[in-house]
């Protein structure tokens, strides 16, 4: 079983950026606009869904053994995984202990707290996400090895991956010039929390674009485009199903 790719890992990588956004936030995913706060209940649930998913990820990546760039591909859907499980458990804990850590500063500084106290307390869930950008450097390494072992093999697998390779390379193209004029045009300007604000929406569409060129990469060599699983269907759809178990965090 390979790592979810095609247009299914597209999707798939769309609805955990989803979900790693809204446990950043401390929001629930299906209802975004209302923080979290059945917190045994949604901790119960990342780590159902942790115990299922990682053992599946470990036989997967046992099975990619003798690929080393699959190999690392798998380790890097395993991180983005992992992230996502210890974001969602600790949005949970954050929330459930903010009405006692509130109660304590307003005791000890007798003045209201703003929102960020707790979080500054207990630290942000976005801090994980380092978890996950490391993964997607050991990723990377894997996915730019299997395209260039394609380039090289040559035939219509390569023509694929030319396809794929210079269209992200394109856009890729395209966002920086737009950062560049943005900055540009924003020069001796204090950018404050809209620079911020961008940033981190710049982030969010880097670490999407390397997901979807992973998932289109390996559709292309296998020219398999949809990555719908021809064996061990039942622990891939299994995993799949498990991983969106913390969607109905509230």
């Amino acid at each position: 079983m390979l790592p979810s790719y095609g247009w299914i890992g597209v999707i798939s990588h769309i609805l955990t950026t989803y979900q790693v956004i809204c446990f950043g936030l401390i929001r629930s995913p299906i209802m975004p606009w209302k923080e979290l706060d059945h917190n045994i209940f949604d901790v119960a649930l990342n780590i159902i869904s942790l115990l299922v998913t990682i053992p599946i990820a470990i036989w997967t990546i046992a099975r990619c053994r003798q690929s080393w760039e699959l190999a690392l591909v798998a380790v890097w859907m395993t991180a983005m995984m992992v992230t996502q499980g210890r974001m969602a458990i600790h949005a949970a804990i954050a929330n459930r202990l903010k009405a006692p850590l509130d109660e304590m500063y307003e005791f000890v500084q007798r003045t209201p707290v703003r929102s960020e106290t707790t979080l500054d307390a207990i630290g942000r869930p976005f801090w994980w996400l380092i978890l996950y950008i490391l993964g997607i450097v050991f990723g990377l390494v894997g996915i730019f090895a299997i395209a260039i072992k394609q380039l090289r093999a040559g035939g219509q697998e390569a023509q694929n991956v030319r396809i794929v390779t210079g269209s992200f390379g394109g856009f890729v193209g395209l966002m920086v010039l737009i950062g560049i004029i943005v900055i540009c045009c924003g020069e001796g300007q204090d950018m404050g929390a809209a620079g911020m604000g961008s940033a981190f929406v710049v982030g969010v569409i880097g670490c999407l674009l390397a997901a979807f060129y992973s998932d289109l990469i390996i559709a292309a060599v296998a020219n398999y485009w949809s990555g719908a699983p021809h064996r061990h269907r039942a622990a891939y759809w299994i995993f799949f199903m498990a991983k969106r178990f913390p969607l109905a965090s509230v």
